[in-house]
């Protein structure tokens, strides 16, 4: 008996199973019995094993409380495994009776048995039944881990019998405490993969799928978050990867998913953003499309109509709460990668997928909605509901501005334990710029907003990070690949860059070219041939070259910024009008450099270059031969730039 670890339960179990070996072969409910006792053997000696870790001093503790041996659970476990597929195979029989062959795991132990055969009575289960009975019987004796496969589980039984809604109910009934889960992590997410999910887009209609599996998913997400010491993280991922999965297979899902996620408590939202990331967000409207953007921003808990009475203050505070929010999820975040590395493969292991997921409902919105884009083929645009007048490609430009050049550091009492906090923010930050760097590259229209925000960084007021623009934006307009390479300048844009470059604005004078030339055309297509007339040129040309321009150490960083962005832009795509604004405003701004009591080469150097490719193509006949007199209206160093002007646009017709 020692050699063999057996028990005073294996013995007793052995000559149970004798006694009734003539009637397993018969009776289906007999068979149901047997596993039902089996499993009260396991459940009481799990109890026992409690108990006696608990009592490992009491020396009165009878034999027969003591826990089962390895050997003997492995018996246990055997014979129930065995017995539930032979009670399958014996209900799911059309014939009456099988062979009266008994199997051998039962032949053995005495002939003689103190313990009576189980009545007769007890009805046979149908398969779902049966599987019912299983996992109540599973869950009291905690045996998820080995027990699961058992189960029968297919999707036409779940659908029918709505199996995942019982299991539910099951798991609520059954009081836990917080050092004893009613079902452990491996045991929920055993039970979890016994579904054959990959057959749900064959055996199953959305309908089916959203009033039985997506109705009992919900508080199976609310149990493992909720369980305590701490949430399942495996099994929360788990089913994130089951409702994107859903969510991929019906489109019509995908809102019912989301909606899923964002009510589960946390860390739900954490996991919805990383298997949410390749949803198929282009067939929805946007309505839902605003709906995933607020889900995984810091609008989370506010309307866009509040969101639009907020201040500048409203908004740094509700953004800087989400960084914060950002730097408290990365030791969860990391724990979820590495027990999950589905999950961290998914999105290469990305720190915020928050970012990216805000990224793609703004590409789809830009994609189906945006009237001004017209160069991404296959397009279905459609218009915006009058409901709806939220420009989401315009506020993903705005977050991620902000995240990559404005916010501050968080304190250093948001930083969790062992979190580099440093590390963290440059990391935020350089995510932030790689998405508005992606955004930029497919919609070049936002390329306006950014240079909006710019403008408006630079006349910032106080210390910040506005102060030095030049170290702030090089980095990020120099990297590859180029966020401005699809740039196509615009009225608007180049309004904001003649400001930022000399202090004057072509809306002072000259309004309808900022406002006919806003919506930029496709890269790849001709210039808009707008003209300028004679009057819009003498003003032109009186506001840039007449009147002094403030020098670029008393206009900031934000001079040099708007070179860079000059010195990216393909001219041969841009209107003449738009040309011949800009020469005259670079003209201005190197009259001002040169004329400086405190003169900077560098800023001078940077305008000189940029005077080439901006007189590379031919003028309007109007606008040249009126640049080109000009030369006794402008006296000392400030005629040097505008005679090189005139030389180059003078080689540039000659060559036309």
């Amino acid at each position: 008996l020692r050699l063999y670890e057996q028990t005073y339960a294996e013995i007793s179990l052995s000559k149970y199973l004798y006694s009734v070996r003539d009637r397993v072969s018969r009776d289906p409910s007999t068979l149901r019995m047997i596993i039902e006792k089996l499993f009260d053997l396991i459940a009481s000696s799990s109890s026992s094993s409690s108990s006696s870790s608990n009592n490992n001093n009491n020396n009165n503790n009878n034999n027969r409380s003591s826990p089962l041996s390895v050997h003997s659970l492995a018996v246990l476990q055997t014979l129930i495994k065995f017995f539930s597929i032979l009670y399958l195979e014996r209900i799911s029989s059309s014939s009456s009776s099988l062979s009266s062959s008994t199997p051998s795991l039962i032949s053995f132990g005495s002939s003689s048995s103190s313990i009576p055969p189980p009545p007769s009575s007890s009805p046979a289960l149908s398969p779902s039944e049966f599987n019912i009975f299983l996992i109540e019987n599973i869950l009291r004796s905690n045996g998820f881990e080995w027990a699961s496969s058992l189960l029968q589980l297919s999707l036409p039984s779940i659908v029918a019998d709505n199996i995942l809604g019982k299991i539910v109910n099951l798991i609520s009934t059954v009081p836990s405490s917080s050092s004893s889960p009613v079902i452990s992590e491996d045991g929920l997410l055993s039970l979890i993969m016994q579904v054959p999910w990959s057959e749900i887009s064959t055996k199953s209609s959305a309908g089916e799928v959203k009033e039985h599996i997506l109705s009992s998913i919900l508080p199976l997400l609310a149990y493992a978050a909720n369980v305590k010491p701490a949430p399942y993280l495996k099994v929360l991922g788990a089913l994130g990867r089951i409702l994107a999965f859903i969510g991929t297979t019906f489109p019509d899902l995908v809102m019912s998913c989301v909606a899923i996620m964002g009510r589960s408590p946390w860390p739900s939202v954490l996991i919805a953003s990383i298997v949410f990331s390749a949803l198929p967000f282009s067939h929805l409207n946007a309505q839902e499309l605003g709906i995933i953007f607020r889900v995984f921003s810091h609008l989370h808990s506010t309307s866009f109509e509040q969101a639009a009475q907020m201040n500048e203050m409203q908004k740094a505070q509700s953004r800087m709460a989400f960084l914060q929010f950002l730097f408290t999820s990365q030791p969860l975040l990391n724990q979820l990668y590495a027990q999950d590395t589905v999950l961290s493969k998914l999105v290469f292991s990305v720190r915020f997928p928050f970012f990216a997921i805000v990224r793609r409902v703004a590409f789809f919105f830009c994609k189906k909605h945006d009237p001004h884009v017209n160069f991404l083929p296959n397009q279905d645009q459609q218009s915006p509901p009058p409901s709806f007048s939220v420009d989401l490609g315009a506020m993903a430009i705005d977050e991620f501005f902000y995240f990559g050049f404005v916010a501050p550091p968080p304190p250093v009492s948001a930083v969790p334990a062992g979190i580099d906090g440093n590390s963290i923010f440059s990391a935020v930050q350089n995510e932030a710029r790689v998405q508005l760097s992606l955004l930029m590259q497919a919609y070049p229209r936002l390329i306006s907003r950014f240079v909006g925000l710019a403008v408006q960084l630079a006349h910032m007021p106080g210390p910040g990070p506005h102060n030095d623009l030049q170290r702030l934006f090089t980095p990020f307009l120099s990297s590859t690949p180029a966020p401005l390479s699809n740039f196509v300048m615009n009225g608007a844009i180049l309004d904001s860059l003649c400001f930022m470059l000399t202090g004057k604005s072509i809306s002072s004078v000259a309004p309808v070219i900022v406002s006919s030339s806003s919506s930029p055309s496709s890269s790849s297509s001709s210039p808009q041939q707008q003209l300028l007339g004679m009057n819009e040129v003498k003003a032109l040309m009186h506001l840039f070259l007449y009147t002094p321009s403030r020098p670029p150490r008393m206009l900031g960083s934000g001079a040099t910024l708007a070179c860079n962005l000059l010195a990216t832009t393909k001219w041969s795509y841009v209107s003449p009008a738009l040309r011949h604004c800009a020469v005259l405003a670079v003209v201005s701004a190197v009259q001002a450099c040169s004329q400086d009591v405190q003169p900077s080469q560098d800023a001078a150097s940077l305008f000189w270059m940029l005077l080439g490719p901006l007189t590379r193509q031919p003028f309007e006949q109007t606008f040249f031969n009126e640049i080109v007199s000009l030369h006794s209206q402008i006296e000392g160093q400030g005629l040097e730039p505008l005679m090189v002007a005139q030389v180059l646009m003078a080689l540039s017709h000659l060559d036309e």
